[in-house]
C-alpha cells in the first residue's frame, strides 16, 4: 500500500484545523492509501519591519495607540482537559508521525512516503510563511500535491513574501485551492492554474463523523450555538436577537477572553468531538468561522454567517463566500451587520444543497484520486543526497570510501557537501555521521545542572566570556589529553580547528576567544583518524555531534564541549567586510581580528581589528558585519533548522550567562550546562580550584536567558541579501545602506524614544 504524507498547520488548538486534519487523512484512506500526518508545528516567517520610513512607523504606532486593544485569544480557555481532548483527537483520528521539528527530519519522513500533500487551512497564508508547507523538503516536484490550500485572504501585501511563495507554488505538479480567490493568487504568484476544490471536512458525509462525535456537553434544552473567532459586539447582538426570536437559550464555544463576559452558557472544555456534538444538536447556529459554516451545512442546520473583522484590510470572508455562492446560500452571509429576519424565519432546502455539494465532493475527490495516482507513479529521484540541510562540517567527506563527496563553497558563501553521483555507491556511511541525518541528540533540559563560572583575571582578559573552556583545556592537558579548538588564520581569513598536544600551551592560548565564522574541521578529523585516544573537542553543537559520531566506540575516552551558538554566517559577508574595512580604515588585507574584545568590558560587546598600525573597534550594534550576523540575515539554512539548540551530543555546553542574574558583571560570566555524568564530574573538579567562581542556578535560566534557545525565523529579505552578497561588483557599503542602515536608525530612535518615555514617567 502506498504511503502518503500530509502536512498542514497544527500549531494551535483550533477546531476546524483539527477536523480538517482528520478529514483529509480519512479521505486518503478511503482512496486506498496509507496516510501519515507530519507531527510538525509552524516555526516559519513572521511579519517584521522592512525598510519602512520613520514617518510611516511613527504614524502606524500612533494609529495602534488610538485603536481599541484587541483581546488576547484563548488565555483563559486553555486548560488540561481541553488540551488533552485536542491531543487525543488528533492521535485517534490520524496516523501521526513521530515529532518532526526541522527540515532534515521532514526530509527523511518524506523519503518514507510515495507522495506528499500540503493542505488545507491557511497553509499558504502570507502572514505565516513557512517553506515547509510548500513541501520544500521533497526532492521530486511530481510527488507534490496541494489539496485545498488556502491563503486566508485574496491578496498578498508588499511586505509579504509573494516572490518566495510563487517560486514554491510553481514547483507543485498538482495544485488545488479552497477558495476561488486562491485560483487568482496562484495565477498571479506562480503563473499556474489551480483547481477549486472542497475543504477536506466536506469531503466526508455527516455519517463519517458519527464515530468522532461526543454529546456529553450538549445542553438538554433547545439552543442557539455561537462560535465566533472575531469577537465583534455586533455579531453577539445579532445572535442574541435571533435567539430571542426563536426562544432558544444562547450557548457558545468561547474563543476570546471577552467571550466569557457574554450573557449565555459557555462550553469551555469542548474538544473537537464535543464541537461536532454541539453543532449536530443545535437548533440554530451563528458563526464567523469557515468550519462553523461548513458543519452547519453538513448537519443541515439553519445558520447565519457574520463578518469576522470590522477593518476591510483584515477581512477573510472570501473563503466563506466562495462556498456560499456556489451552493446558493449567499443570503445567509450577514454583511455589514445587516440582519434580515429571513435569515432565521425561512427554512433551507437542504436536499438541493446536498445535491450541489455532492457534485462538488465528487469532483474534489476525483482531483485527489488522480493526483495521488500520478504522484505515486512518478519515479523517485535517483540522485543521492546526504541531507537537505548541510551544515558544512565535512564529516561525510571524511568517511566516504569512494571519495565521492566534496565540501564546496556555494554561491551564497556556505560550504556544503556535493556528491559525485558517478562515484557514489549508496553505502550510507555519510548519513551515519551527518549531524543532520534526521536524528537528534539528548534533550538539553535533561541536563544534570546549570552553573555560572568565572575564571581567574588573567584568563578572563583573553576569553570572550568566563574562561571556562580554557581552564577545562588546561586541566585535561595536564591529564594527557590533546585539545582540539578553533583559531583564526589571518593569512587565509578563515577559522580552523587545530590540535594542541598536551604540552602545547601556546596553541591552547590561540583557542581563547570567539570566532564568528565557520571553521574548517579537516585537521580535527585527521587527528581522530590517526588514533588520538584521549581528547577534548570544543566547537559548535553540529560540529560536536559530527565528532561524536565519528568517534564511535572511542567516544567514552573523549570529552566533548559544545557552544551556545547563534549560527554560522556566510563567508561572502566576511570577505566583503574585510575589503570594506580595508578601504574604509586601511587595516590591510590580513589584519588581526578579535571578535570579542573585552578591553572595554564584557558588555556591550565590541569587535576590534588591527593592521598597518591602524586599529578599528566598534560595538556590535555599530559594526556592519555584526549587524548582518546578529539580525540573522546571513545564516546558513541549517542554522534556521538546527536540531541542536535544544539538544546536545556533548558532555558540557558553554556560553555567556545572559539574563538578569549577572547583568551587572563587567568581566564576563560563563553559563555552563553539565549534560553528562562525565561533564558534571569535570565541572565539580574545576570549581573546587581556589581562583575560580562557580555557582549553581535553576536550569530554567537557560530557557529564559538564552536568545539562541529557539531557531531564528528566516527574514524575508534574506535571499535578496545573500544574492547581493554573492555578486563581486556590489560592495558591502551598498548592501548595508539598503538593508541595515535604515533598520538600525529606526532601532536607535526607538531606543531614544523608550528612554525618553521612561524619563518622563519618572519625573511625574
Amino acid at each position: 500500500m502506498n504511503r502518503i504524507g500530509i502536512i498542514s498547520r497544527k500549531s494551535y488548538n483550533n477546531y476546524g484545523n483539527m477536523l480538517q486534519h482528520a478529514a483529509l487523512s480519512e479521505a486518503v484512506r478511503l482512496l486506498g492509501y496509507e496516510p501519515v500526518t507530519a507531527n510538525y508545528n509552524f516555526h516559519g516567517w513572521k511579519k517584521r519591519y522592512q525598510n519602512k520610513s520613520l514617518a510611516s512607523i511613527v504614524l502606524s504606532k500612533c494609529l495602534r495607540r488610538l485603536r481599541p486593544r484587541k483581546e488576547k485569544a484563548g488565555a483563559k480557555l486553555v486548560n488540561p482537559v481541553r488540551t488533552d481532548k485536542f491531543r487525543r483527537f488528533l492521535a485517534d483520528n490520524t496516523n501521526l508521525s513521530a515529532p518532526v521539528n526541522t527540515a532534515s527530519e521532514l526530509y527523511f519522513l518524506g523519503k518514507t512516503c510515495d507522495a506528499f500533500i500540503s493542505g488545507s487551512d491557511q497553509v499558504w497564508a502570507p502572514m505565516w510563511y513557512d517553506p515547509h508547507y510548500y513541501l520544500d523538503f521533497i526532492d521530486e516536484d511530481e510527488k507534490k500535491i496541494a489539496y485545498a490550500a488556502s491563503f486566508g485572504r485574496d491578496s498578498v501585501q508588499k511586505n509579504e513574501p509573494g516572490i518566495l511563495m510563487g517560486e514554491n507554488i510553481a514547483k507543485f505538479a498538482h495544485i488545488s485551492v479552497r477558495e476561488q480567490c486562491g485560483q487568482k493568487l496562484v495565477d498571479q504568484l506562480a503563473h499556474r492554474t489551480a483547481e477549486w476544490v472542497l475543504d477536506p471536512t466536506l469531503l466526508l458525509s455527516a455519517a463519517h463523523y458519527n464515530k468522532m462525535e461526543d454529546f456529553s456537553l450538549v445542553p438538554r434544552s433547545p439552543y442557539l450555538l455561537c462560535y465566533f473567532l472575531g469577537g465583534r459586539k455586533s455579531n453577539w447582538d445579532n445572535a442574541r436577537t435571533i435567539a430571542q426570536a426563536l426562544n432558544l437559550q444562547l450557548v457558545f464555544i468561547p474563543f476570546l477572553e471577552a467571550d466569557l463576559k457574554v450573557d449565555g452558557i459557555p462550553v469551555t472544555e469542548a474538544g473537537p468531538s464535543d464541537f461536532l456534538g454541539l453543532f449536530k444538536k443545535a437548533a440554530y447556529i451563528c458563526t464567523d468561522s469557515f468550519h462553523g459554516m461548513a458543519f452547519s451545512i453538513l448537519y443541515e442546520k439553519p445558520f447565519a454567517v457574520f463578518e469576522r473583522h470590522s477593518e476591510k484590510s483584515e477581512r477573510m470572508s472570501s473563503r466563506i463566500t466562495s462556498l456560499l455562492n456556489y451552493l446558493g446560500l449567499e443570503n445567509h452571509f450577514c454583511a455589514d451587520d445587516v440582519l434580515s429576519p429571513a435569515l432565521y424565519t425561512e427554512s433551507i432546502d437542504f436536499s438541493s444543497i446536498h445535491t450541489k455539494l455532492q457534485v462538488f465532493r465528487d469532483s474534489s475527490m476525483d482531483f485527489l484520486k488522480k493526483a495521488l495516482a500520478r504522484a505515486c507513479e512518478a519515479p523517485s529521484c535517483d540522485d543521492y543526497k546526504v541531507t537537505n540541510t548541510c551544515c558544512g562540517c565535512g564529516a561525510c567527506e571524511k568517511v566516504c570510501p569512494r571519495n565521492a563527496i566534496s565540501i564546496v563553497k556555494d554561491a551564497h558563501g556556505f560550504r556544503s557537501a556535493v556528491v559525485d553521483q558517478t562515484r557514489c555507491i549508496r553505502c550510507g556511511k555519510c548519513r551515519t555521521v551527518c549531524p543532520f541525518n534526521g536524528h537528534t541528540a539528548n534533550p538539553l533540559m535533561d541536563m544534570k545542572g546549570l552553573y555560572a563560572f568565572k575564571a581567574d583575571p588573567e584568563t578572563l582578559l583573553h576569553s570572550s566570556s568566563g574562561g571556562f573552556a580554557h581552564r577545562l583545556g588546561e586541566q585535561l592537558a595536564d591529564e594527557g589529553y590533546s585539545v582540539i579548538g578553533c583559531v583564526y588564520d589571518e593569512e587565509g581569513h578563515r577559522a580552523l580547528h587545530r590540535v594542541a598536544a598536551p604540552n602545547d600551551r601556546a596553541m591552547r592560548r590561540q583557542f581563547q576567544g570567539s570566532k564568528y565564522i565557520q571553521s574548517n574541521l579537516s585537521e580535527a578529523f585527521a587527528a581522530i583518524s590517526n588514533g588520538i585516544e584521549h581528547g577534548l573537542f570544543i566547537g559548535t553543537p553540529c560540529q560536536t555531534a559530527a565528532i561524536a559520531r565519528l568517534l564511535g566506540d572511542r567516544r567514552k575516552n573523549w570529552v566533548l564541549c559544545d557552544l551556545i551558538c547563534h549560527g554560522i554566517p556566510s563567508e561572502n559577508l566576511w570577505d566583503k567586510y574585510l575589503d570594506y574595512l580595508n578601504q574604509k580604515r586601511h587595516v590591510g588585507t590580513s589584519p588581526q581580528v578579535n571578535f570579542r574584545d573585552k578591553s572595554m568590558g564584557w558588555k556591550p560587546s565590541h569587535l576590534s581589528i588591527s593592521g598597518n598600525s591602524v586599529s578599528y573597534k566598534a560595538q556590535y550594534s555599530e559594526d556592519a558585519y555584526m549587524q548582518f550576523y546578529l539580525k540573522d540575515f546571513v545564516l546558513r539554512d541549517s542554522c534556521h533548522e538546527c536540531p541542536y539548540r535544544q539538544t546536545s551530543a556533548a558532555d558540557l555546553r558553554i556560553g555567556d550567562y545572559w539574563g538578569k542574574r549577572y547583568a551587572a558583571d563587567k568581566t564576563g560570566v560563563n553559563m555552563i550546562a553539565a549534560l553528562t555524568e562525565k561533564g558534571q564530574q569535570l565541572l565539580d573538579s574545576i570549581s573546587t580550584q581556589p581562583d575560580v567562581f562557580c555557582a549553581s542556578h535553576p536550569i530554567t535560566d537557560y530557557q529564559e536567558g538564552q536568545p539562541c534557545y529557539n531557531n531564528p525565523d528566516v527574514p524575508p529579505e534574506r535571499s535578496e541579501i545573500l544574492n547581493a552578497m554573492s555578486k563581486p561588483d556590489i560592495p558591502l557599503s551598498q548592501i548595508h545602506k539598503k538593508w541595515m542602515a535604515p533598520r538600525y536608525r529606526i532601532l536607535k530612535l526607538k531606543k531614544y524614544y523608550s528612554e525618553l518615555r521612561k524619563l518622563m514617567r519618572n519625573h511625574r
